[in-house]
Protein backbone atom coordinates (compact mmCIF):
# COMPACT_ATOMS: atom_id res chain seq x y z
CA UNK A 1 0.00 0.00 0.00
CA UNK A 2 2.80 2.25 0.42
CA UNK A 3 3.27 2.29 -3.34
CA UNK A 4 -0.19 3.39 -3.80
CA UNK A 5 0.19 6.07 -1.20
CA UNK A 6 3.35 7.22 -2.83
CA UNK A 7 1.64 7.18 -6.24
CA UNK A 8 -1.24 9.21 -4.78
CA UNK A 9 1.17 11.64 -3.18
CA UNK A 10 3.17 11.92 -6.34
CA UNK A 11 0.08 12.61 -8.36
CA UNK A 12 -1.04 15.18 -5.81
CA UNK A 13 2.32 16.88 -5.85
CA UNK A 14 2.33 16.81 -9.63
CA UNK A 15 -1.26 18.27 -9.69
CA UNK A 16 -0.14 21.03 -7.32
CA UNK A 17 2.88 21.73 -9.43
CA UNK A 18 0.77 22.00 -12.56
CA UNK A 19 -1.52 24.34 -10.70
CA UNK A 20 1.37 26.44 -9.63
CA UNK A 21 2.75 26.59 -13.15
CA UNK A 22 -0.66 27.37 -14.55
CA UNK A 23 -1.09 30.00 -11.85
CA UNK A 24 2.23 31.54 -12.75
CA UNK A 25 1.51 31.54 -16.49
CA UNK A 26 -2.19 32.39 -16.56
CA UNK A 27 -2.89 33.43 -12.97
CA UNK A 28 -2.98 37.16 -13.44
CA UNK A 29 -5.20 36.88 -16.49
CA UNK A 30 -7.51 34.36 -14.81
CA UNK A 31 -7.76 36.59 -11.72
CA UNK A 32 -8.53 39.59 -13.95
CA UNK A 33 -11.24 37.60 -15.74
CA UNK A 34 -12.63 36.40 -12.42
CA UNK A 35 -12.60 39.92 -11.06
CA UNK A 36 -14.25 41.19 -14.22
CA UNK A 37 -16.90 38.48 -14.04
CA UNK A 38 -17.48 39.30 -10.36
CA UNK A 39 -17.74 43.01 -11.23
CA UNK A 40 -20.18 42.23 -14.04
CA UNK A 41 -22.26 40.11 -11.67
CA UNK A 42 -22.31 42.88 -9.09
CA UNK A 43 -23.19 45.43 -11.76
CA UNK A 44 -25.90 43.14 -13.13
CA UNK A 45 -27.32 42.63 -9.62
CA UNK A 46 -27.35 46.41 -9.04
CA UNK A 47 -29.04 46.97 -12.42
CA UNK A 48 -31.53 44.23 -11.66
CA UNK A 49 -32.29 45.75 -8.25
CA UNK A 50 -32.65 49.18 -9.86
CA UNK A 51 -34.93 47.71 -12.55
CA UNK A 52 -37.00 45.91 -9.92
CA UNK A 53 -37.26 49.13 -7.90
CA UNK A 54 -38.29 51.15 -10.98
CA UNK A 55 -40.83 48.51 -12.03
CA UNK A 56 -42.20 48.35 -8.51
CA UNK A 57 -42.60 52.15 -8.44
CA UNK A 58 -44.26 52.13 -11.85
CA UNK A 59 -46.59 49.30 -10.86
CA UNK A 60 -47.49 51.14 -7.64
CA UNK A 61 -48.15 54.36 -9.60
CA UNK A 62 -50.22 52.45 -12.13
CA UNK A 63 -52.17 50.71 -9.34
CA UNK A 64 -52.83 54.13 -7.73
CA UNK A 65 -54.00 55.50 -11.07
CA UNK A 66 -56.28 52.48 -11.63
CA UNK A 67 -57.71 52.84 -8.11
CA UNK A 68 -58.33 56.53 -8.74
CA UNK A 69 -60.02 55.78 -12.09
CA UNK A 70 -62.16 53.03 -10.52
CA UNK A 71 -63.14 55.41 -7.69
CA UNK A 72 -64.10 58.08 -10.25
CA UNK A 73 -66.07 55.57 -12.31
CA UNK A 74 -67.88 54.33 -9.19
CA UNK A 75 -68.80 57.90 -8.26
CA UNK A 76 -69.96 58.67 -11.81
CA UNK A 77 -71.95 55.44 -11.88
CA UNK A 78 -73.54 56.22 -8.50
CA UNK A 79 -74.38 59.75 -9.72
CA UNK A 80 -75.86 58.48 -12.98
CA UNK A 81 -77.76 55.76 -11.13
CA UNK A 82 -79.20 58.38 -8.79
CA UNK A 83 -80.16 60.62 -11.70
CA UNK A 84 -81.83 57.75 -13.51
CA UNK A 85 -83.65 56.71 -10.35
CA UNK A 86 -84.85 60.29 -9.93
CA UNK A 87 -85.93 60.39 -13.58
CA UNK A 88 -87.78 57.09 -13.19
CA UNK A 89 -89.47 58.36 -10.03
CA UNK A 90 -90.48 61.57 -11.83
CA UNK A 91 -91.80 59.53 -14.78
CA UNK A 92 -93.76 57.29 -12.43
CA UNK A 93 -95.21 60.37 -10.74
CA UNK A 94 -96.19 61.82 -14.13
CA UNK A 95 -97.76 58.51 -15.12
CA UNK A 96 -99.71 58.46 -11.85
CA UNK A 97 -100.88 62.03 -12.44
CA UNK A 98 -101.83 61.17 -16.02
CA UNK A 99 -103.77 58.11 -14.83
CA UNK A 100 -105.57 60.24 -12.25
CA UNK A 101 -106.37 62.89 -14.86
CA UNK A 102 -107.61 60.24 -17.28
CA UNK A 103 -109.77 58.67 -14.57
CA UNK A 104 -111.23 62.10 -13.72
CA UNK A 105 -111.78 62.81 -17.41
CA UNK A 106 -113.44 59.40 -17.84
CA UNK A 107 -115.70 60.10 -14.84
CA UNK A 108 -116.57 63.55 -16.19
CA UNK A 109 -117.21 62.12 -19.65
CA UNK A 110 -119.38 59.37 -18.19
CA UNK A 111 -121.33 61.90 -16.13
CA UNK A 112 -121.75 64.17 -19.16
CA UNK A 113 -122.78 61.21 -21.33
CA UNK A 114 -125.38 60.20 -18.73
CA UNK A 115 -126.67 63.78 -18.63
CA UNK A 116 -126.83 63.83 -22.45
CA UNK A 117 -128.70 60.50 -22.43
CA UNK A 118 -131.15 61.85 -19.88
CA UNK A 119 -131.63 65.03 -21.97
CA UNK A 120 -132.14 62.91 -25.09
CA UNK A 121 -134.63 60.70 -23.26
CA UNK A 122 -136.51 63.78 -22.05
CA UNK A 123 -136.47 65.29 -25.56
CA UNK A 124 -137.66 61.96 -27.00
CA UNK A 125 -140.47 61.78 -24.46
CA UNK A 126 -141.44 65.39 -25.21
CA UNK A 127 -141.36 64.81 -28.96
CA UNK A 128 -143.28 61.56 -28.60
CA UNK A 129 -145.92 63.34 -26.51
CA UNK A 130 -146.12 66.17 -29.08
CA UNK A 131 -146.39 63.65 -31.91
CA UNK A 132 -149.11 61.72 -30.07
CA UNK A 133 -151.00 64.96 -29.47
CA UNK A 134 -150.66 65.94 -33.13
CA UNK A 135 -151.84 62.50 -34.22
CA UNK A 136 -154.83 62.68 -31.89
CA UNK A 137 -155.63 66.12 -33.23
CA UNK A 138 -155.36 64.88 -36.81
CA UNK A 139 -157.42 61.81 -36.01
CA UNK A 140 -160.09 64.06 -34.54
CA UNK A 141 -160.09 66.29 -37.62
CA UNK A 142 -159.92 63.57 -40.18
CA UNK A 143 -163.13 62.18 -41.59
CA UNK A 144 -163.83 58.58 -41.26
CA UNK A 145 -163.29 56.87 -44.64
CA UNK A 146 -166.47 54.89 -44.53
CA UNK A 147 -168.45 58.01 -43.69
CA UNK A 148 -166.74 59.82 -46.57
CA UNK A 149 -167.46 56.93 -48.93
CA UNK A 150 -171.13 56.96 -47.89
CA UNK A 151 -171.33 60.71 -48.42
CA UNK A 152 -169.78 60.42 -51.86
CA UNK A 153 -172.19 57.60 -52.80
CA UNK A 154 -175.13 59.71 -51.72
CA UNK A 155 -173.91 62.64 -53.76
CA UNK A 156 -173.35 60.42 -56.77
CA UNK A 157 -176.87 58.96 -56.56
CA UNK A 158 -178.35 62.40 -56.16
CA UNK A 159 -176.45 63.59 -59.18
CA UNK A 160 -177.71 60.65 -61.20
CA UNK A 161 -181.27 61.21 -60.25
CA UNK A 162 -181.36 64.93 -60.59
CA UNK A 163 -182.63 66.29 -63.89
CA UNK A 164 -180.62 68.77 -65.79
CA UNK A 165 -181.83 71.71 -67.79
CA UNK A 166 -183.96 70.65 -70.65
CA UNK A 167 -185.39 67.61 -68.89
CA UNK A 168 -182.69 65.20 -69.76
CA UNK A 169 -180.75 63.29 -67.25
CA UNK A 170 -177.06 63.84 -67.46
CA UNK A 171 -174.96 60.78 -67.36
CA UNK A 172 -172.40 60.84 -64.67
CA UNK A 173 -168.89 61.66 -65.76
CA UNK A 174 -166.58 58.74 -66.06
CA UNK A 175 -163.83 58.54 -63.57
CA UNK A 176 -160.80 56.37 -63.80
CA UNK A 177 -160.97 53.85 -61.05
CA UNK A 178 -157.30 53.10 -61.55
CA UNK A 179 -156.15 56.23 -59.82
Amino acid sequence: MSTEAEAGNASEVQGNTIEQVRDLLFGAEARAQRDEINNLRKQMERSLQKLESTLSERIDALADQVRSEVRGLKEALARESGERTDAIDASNEQITLAKTSLAELADATTTEAQAQRAALAAAKAELTAALDAARSDLDGRKTDRSALAGLLKTMASQLESSPTAGGKAVAPARTDSKR
